[in-house]
């Protein structure tokens, strides 16, 4: 652990080339303005090959020279933020000309105090001072420093009045130049023009980027990921007021043997992450020798809030020590079993050192069902491996896993005022005097972690001191956090209302819009359009720098940091007509290029949100769009595809006949995914006409062809054609024989196994669920075995050994949440639900067949939907509570008929009769039996077609 710490120290922040541009700035301004525009996008393209972030930072680039004034006024303003920035910069760029540059009247006193200054700074000019601060004095910077000096010649077409700078500024000129030069920075000759400038800076970049970054050489992904959960421990860490009982509760934790797991519960804004943070990095500075320590927060990346991708970066920093293989398993098989593999094999290495795992802001992960349910973690843990979990849930499932709880309190009015005091001069070297601090001590909600450091971070970023008063007032009048925030919003907007009077609204009405946040590129251009003007570099990073505290950075994607704020955020800023008009400006950004993931993260989302239906399907239609959105996220797709239907009032199937008339000039990958989605939407005609194409046209490639005949087999089965489907999966698993592919050759006999037990043939179906069992176990497929567990429950159910059925089922039900795989779920639950049925227990039937609908309303499962409705049905029907009965079969006859269901539509209707008949309403029964012949006739339901002819006999 300690070899980690010391690469996390050695690496960058992040995957950043940041790079701070100075020069003198009205003599210079052609230079920088063909930097920003000509040279740096081509960089940025350079590094992002490279997954790594270039940011140019030109304090002056894009001031208005003409008004000369300004500059004094803007150099007096940056100079300290000049100084910050350069501390936060990895490269430097020194522009030269023949201007000395602006030399201030006076400097601010923390200025002066805070920097070691060889000699006074008075007299010098704003350039010298960033030279001397970010390279001079700054040896470490010195590889990654550049100067470029302009030719005369140069400075003669583009700025001829520089040329008559006074003898002592050419002097100071002259000598800067010349220390430049003997510390070995001094350029290779003056460059004579903006190419030759622009490719010398070019090249010179992109040697610190193949350097720092290196193909061959560079840090690995698990590093790289480590260092960004190091990093965001070590930010929220600065934010905490500790609270001994916590602390020692979580000492305490680690010597009990009665439970492996610690849950830390509280409401948003209690401090939990800077509680762990804290904890965490006192423990691996002082106490990393006797444990192993994995940490994991959910919003340090971009993907952190995936459940499987913790356990998949937990399982590669055990490997280290066990000495297993850390490649993970392949996408649909579980990992959990292979950590549990990790955790033993440490635990007989390594006896008498603890892991310690540490999994914070679970309530964040994207699959709801993991935010309270601890199916992804093992069942059973070594004696020596401990977790520590944080969430605002409860944890309502724990398989058997010991839990302790501890919540989180708030605060201790008593030991506010030293709370206060330790905060802000440990964090900042700030202090109140005794009467501020009690006035916030004394304010109702300071107890709450949130409202209190909030309050203090925005007090430390005021640097008026004579107006702080003014301000603590205001914060003090607010009465939730809610208020706060949207107070310090408006202390924001007036504090820069300079720039604009709208800017600080924007940058956070894009922030909260946008799905995922935005890169700051993005968020910098669309406040340039949406002002209509380009916004001065020197005004954007001082903005930057005091939000810093309320927003996050995921791995270079900018977001508000905490649910509260963006409460606020949309309160104060996002009404309707607010809210169209930013959606409408982030629409037209993403749209630019409609094919980079950011925009295909982000371009769905704000069409439906923004009602814009026409355009939404006009973009999915694209082939290329829908097939890299189906591999990126199908589910969300379906979710799109499902609402366009609605508002077309025209089914999927007959939309994309619209826009591909003919199959045979359209790409196979669409036409395969196209028809996956047909089958998910319950179109299983379609879905078969589609795969039976696909089948015919690919009977060279074996893979394929047995791929697609097992979605034709799949078609053709839910469609009732059992006779077809069978013959379709035999003929499929002997190509799976032919070609020794084992993983679809089990898929093959769980579909076999599963018409048999339909059509009666019990025996067969445990036969092959036993082959399938066994190649699954073999495979380790989780996938696999989740489907065996529950084909084989359903014989279980066919026999009415409903116990045994429900044990397969909670096995199924813990692979379903692990593979995030919802349409199986929501099957399961209904299973669960029968088999309670079977045991006589209706409410636990009428809980699991809830859940099931609540999954398939979320998918957009619309067969799934009705077949619950009509099961919830049937268990009020028995309870004889006719008029919930009859509401939920008349919902499940509605969706078949939405859906062309005639199948389903036919059971609603039977159900329909049948209570009628109970109800004594036997006209009714007769009209809704007549229309359910008919559909029976047509569709060749011959079993349902001799039930209801039975039924009508008794009645006449």
């Amino acid at each position: 652990m300690q070899n980690l710490k010391s690469r996390i120290n050695n690496m960058e922040r992040k995957r950043e080339i940041r790079v701070f541009i100075s020069s003198t700035f009205k003599d210079l301004r052609v230079e920088r303005t063909y930097l920003m525009n000509q040279i740096f996008p081509l960089l940025r393209k350079e590094c992002e090959k490279k997954n790594v972030i270039f940011q140019a930072v030109d304090l002056r680039w894009g001031i208005d020279t003409e008004e000369l004034t300004d500059e004094a006024e803007v150099g007096s303003k940056v100079l300290k933020t000049c100084l910050q920035e350069i501390d936060r910069s990895t490269c430097f760029i020194g522009i030269l000309g023949e201007r000395y540059g602006w030399i201030p009247d006076r400097f601010p006193d923390d200025v002066l105090k805070q920097h070691d200054w060889p000699e006074s700074p008075m007299n010098r000019s704003i350039t010298e001072l960033e030279i001397y601060h970010g390279v001079l004095k700054n040896t470490a910077m010195h590889e990654n420093a550049f100067f470029y000096f302009r030719h005369p010649n140069l400075t003669k077409e583009f700025s001829p009045d520089s040329l008559k700078e006074s003898q002592e500024n050419q002097e100071k000129l002259d000598a800067l130049k010349k220390t430049i030069c003997e510390n070995n920075l001094a350029p290779k000759h003056r460059y004579k023009s903006l190419k030759e400038l622009g490719e010398a800076i070019e090249e010179n970049i992109t040697g610190i980027l193949n350097k720092k970054f290196p193909s061959d050489k560079d840090i690995t992904a698990i590093e790289h990921e480590r260092a960004a959960h190091y990093f965001y421990a070590q930010k929220f860490a600065k934010h905490y007021i500790k609270v001994e009982k916590f602390w020692n509760e979580l000492d305490a934790f680690l010597n009990t043997t009665s439970a492996h797991v610690l849950h830390i519960q509280g409401e948003q804004g209690s401090g939990k992450t800077a509680l762990v943070a804290n904890w965490l990095l006192h423990k691996l500075e002082h106490d990393s020798t006797d444990h192993h320590f994995f940490y994991h927060f959910v919003g340090a990346t971009q993907n952190s809030g995936e459940w499987r991708d913790v356990i998949g970066r937990f399982i590669q920093d055990m490997a280290p020590a066990t000495g297993m293989k850390h490649e993970l398993p392949e996408a649909g098989t579980a990992r959990t079993p292979l950590l549990l593999d990790h955790l033993k094999s440490f635990s007989r290495l390594h006896p008498d050192k603890q892991i310690i795992a540490i999994i914070d802001s679970i309530n964040g992960f994207h699959q709801k069902t993991a935010q309270n349910d601890l199916f992804w973690l093992p069942p059973e843990l070594p004696s020596n491996c401990k977790i520590i979990l944080t969430s605002n849930n409860d944890i309502e499932k724990s398989y058997g896993l010991q839990v302790t709880e501890l919540r989180l309190d708030l605060l201790d009015r008593n030991k506010l005022p030293k709370f206060i005091t330790e905060y802000l001069k440990g964090i900042h070297g700030r202090e109140l005097n005794a009467q501020q601090i009690q006035k916030i001590a004394r304010h109702k909600e300071a107890i709450r972690p949130l409202f209190l450091v909030s309050l203090l971070e925005d007090l430390c970023r005021f640097g008026d001191y004579e107006k702080l008063n003014h301000r603590l007032e205001a914060y003090l009048k607010t009465k939730t956090s809610k208020n706060l925030f949207i107070k310090i919003l408006s202390f924001l907007e007036e504090d820069f209302k300079h720039v604009s009077p709208h800017i600080v609204r924007f940058i956070f009405s894009y922030l909260y819009t946008a799905r995922h946040g935005l890169l700051e590129h993005e968020l910098y251009e669309l406040l340039c359009k949406r002002l209509v003007r380009q916004l001065d570099p020197v005004d954007w990073s001082p903005i930057h720098l005091a939000m810093d505290y309320l927003l996050i950075d995921n791995a270079g994607l900018i977001n508000i940091a905490n649910s509260r704020f963006a409460e606020a955020v949309a309160s104060h800023y996002l009404n309707s007509e607010n809210r169209s008009a930013i959606l409408d400006d982030l629409i037209t950004y993403f749209q630019q290029d409609e094919t980079t993931s950011r925009s295909l993260a982000e371009l769905p989302r704000l069409l439906n949100e923004r009602k814009q239906h026409q355009q939404l399907w006009e973009l999915l239609k694209k082939q290329t769009v829908f097939t890299a959105l189906w591999e990126q996220n199908s589910f969300e797709l379906k979710e799109h595809i499902v609402h366009l239907q609605v508002d077309f009032q025209k089914s999927a199937p007959d939309m994309f006949a619209d826009a591909y008339p003919q199959w045979e000039k359209q790409d196979e990958k669409f036409l395969e995914y196209l028809s996956l989605l047909y089958f998910d939407l319950s179109y299983y005609t379609k879905a078969a006409e589609l795969q039976a194409y696909l089948v015919n046209t690919t009977t060279t490639d074996k893979d394929n062809h047995q791929r697609l005949m097992r979605y034709l087999a799949n078609s053709a089965k839910r469609a009732g054609h059992f006779n077809t489907a069978l013959d379709l999966y035999q003929q499929q698993e002997r190509l799976c024989h032919e070609l020794d592919a084992p993983d679809e050759l089990q898929k093959s006999y769980n579909n076999q196994a599963s018409i048999h037990i339909k059509t009666g043939n019990l025996f067969t179906a445990e036969e092959l669920l036993e082959k399938q069992q066994s190649i699954c176990e073999k495979l380790s497929d989780a996938t696999g075995l989740m489907q065996c567990f529950g084909t084989l429950a359903n014989v279980y159910k066919a026999k009415e050994d409903w116990k045994k059925a429900l044990e397969l089922h909670e096995k199924e039900e813990r692979l379903c949440k692990q593979l995030g795989d919802y349409k199986s779920l929501h099957i399961c639950y209904g299973n669960q639900a029968i088999a309670w049925r079977g045991l006589g227990n209706r409410e636990k039937a009428l809980h699991y067949h809830r859940e099931e609908q609540k999954i398939c309303e979320q998918i957009g499962d619309e067969y799934g939907m009705q077949v619950s409705l009509g099961n919830q049905g049937h268990l009020y029907f028995d309870e004889a509570r006719w008029e919930k009965a009859l509401q939920h079969y008349r919902q499940q006859e509605s969706i078949c008929r939405k859906i062309k269901n005639m199948a389903g539509l036919q059971n609603a209707l039977f159900n329909i009769g049948v209570l009628f008949v109970h109800t004594n309403k036997l006209h009714e029964a007769k009209e809704i039996f007549n229309e359910q012949l008919i559909i029976c006739k047509r569709f060749g339901y011959r079993n349902e077609l001799e039930k209801t002819r039975q039924l009508l006999d008794m009645m006449n």
